[in-house]
């Protein structure tokens, strides 16, 4: 059932909003955990590298394909449900990857948690941008970003920290911090739906017709430039799942270190997309006067500059190539937050902002889909330096179809 309730009261919204927070920092600690193993699990020859990257792509197939499905459904049924349902799952599949060594097995297990985990950001949007106190949605949704970097962090650590010992301690420990955030939302979504109250009804003279409040789909998809938008937007999520899922490999086999160590040496990445979330924002307000497509190839094209330095690792010093591959993290997170979160906003007078959104984020993790194992095999057959030209390739073709987008998507905005 729709929920058509909202939250009065400023401290339990602050509470909701916490514990969504932690729902969110939680679930990306569930899906990096095995991102983070990858070094270790290959190192030990649970599986080899290609063999990782198709089960990241079956993550990323099952994520996207639920990205479009679960903004559906967060419209129309509990969302509170849904996430209760996605942190439970989640905590049940990590457990379940770090009982088995079967390789099938594990494919199915963390294709299955893709679905799960794509059960929790459609819901959580629909309560901070919706549910809690109108006056503090924007905060909260801007605090969301916050999040992900975080719970990223952890995971890369607790794999680091734990290597040593066993990569199934990694998954047993995200299990059981994953459940541990379920029963503190459950308690928390509880309270707050008995503190809710419903919607009132739109006056007579505000209500308008179907046609009138939402527009057809195809005509918008196509005049707004999103249809073009879709391709660097792939790009973006080759750039953002490929190169994170194998930078502890990377490192590992350029600089001769350990599993442990070059995956807690990676942390530099979600640490610096921490900061590039808020950077993002305030260039997008204050340098590019709220121009997503222009933010977004700025974001785009800066890529590639530091990914060039580390194109000859050989050469290249330790501290210097950790220090590109944060810059490459913070200009990343830059392009997915207008991306994710900012453009879809705008379509919302048209009341195709969830639309739009599952739209862009099944488009991410389409482009992530393909790195994941399309960058393995790379690296299988050629080697990193092919990778590395890989990716800087990929960052120009993005550049260029936003260059040449720019006009259009003015022209929308000012209709």
């Amino acid at each position: 059932m729709r929920l058509n309730k909202y939250l009065p009261d400023k401290n339990m919204s602050r509470l909701l909003f916490l514990a969504c927070w932690l729902t969110y920092m939680s679930a990306y600690i569930g899906r990096n955990t095995f991102k983070a193993s990858i070094a270790a699990l290959t190192e030990l020859g649970v599986m080899t590298e290609p063999q990782a990257g198709f089960i990241c792509s079956c993550y990323f197939i099952c994520y996207a394909a639920g990205h479009l499905l679960n903004g559906i459904l967060a419209d129309r049924f509990d969302p509170i449900l849904m996430i209760r349902t996605g942190l439970l799952g989640s905590s049940v599949a990590n457990l379940l990857l770090g009982l088995t060594p079967n390789y099938t097995v594990m494919l199915v297990i963390w294709s299955a948690n893709g679905f799960l985990q794509s059960m929790m950001w459609s819901p959580i949007i629909f309560l901070l941008s919706g549910v809690v106190v109108e006056e503090k949605r924007k905060k909260y949704v801007l605090n969301m970003l916050s999040s992900s970097p975080t719970g990223t962090i952890i995971a890369y650590f607790l794999a680091g920290f734990t290597a040593a010992i066993s990569w199934k301690i990694t998954f047993f420990s995200a299990s059981a911090i994953l459940f541990a955030v379920f029963l503190v939302f459950s308690f928390v979504s509880s309270r707050a739906r008995r503190a809710m109250i419903p919607l009132p009804e739109p006056a007579p003279s505000e209500k308008k017709t179907e046609k009138e409040a939402a527009p057809a789909f195809l005509p918008l998809f196509v005049s707004s430039g999103a249809l073009i938008l879709l391709i660097p937007t792939v790009c973006h999520g080759m750039l953002k799942e490929g190169i994170m899922t194998w930078v502890p490999s990377l490192i590992k086999d350029t600089y001769g270190l350990s599993a442990g160590w070059s995956t807690v040496l990676t942390v530099i990445m979600p640490v610096c997309e921490l900061f590039g979330a808020y950077f993002s924002s305030f260039l997008y307000k204050k340098f590019f006067r709220e121009n997503e497509i222009v933010t977004g190839l700025f974001f785009m094209a800066v890529t590639a500059l530091p990914t060039l330095v580390i194109l000859n690792l050989a050469k290249t010093p330790l501290l210097v190539s950790i220090a590109c591959l944060g810059l490459i993290a913070v200009f990343i997170i830059g392009y997915n937050y207008m991306f994710s979160t900012v453009v879809p906003v705008i379509f919302g007078k048209y009341r195709r902002a969830a639309t739009f959104s599952g739209i862009f984020n099944c488009t991410i993790y389409i482009g992530a889909a393909i790195s994941t194992y399309g960058f393995g095999k790379i690296v299988e057959k050629t080697g990193w330096f092919v990778t590395v030209a890989a990716w800087i390739g990929i960052a120009v073709v993005g550049s260029v179809v936003l260059a040449l987008l720019i006009p259009k998507w003015k022209r929308f905005k000012n209709k």
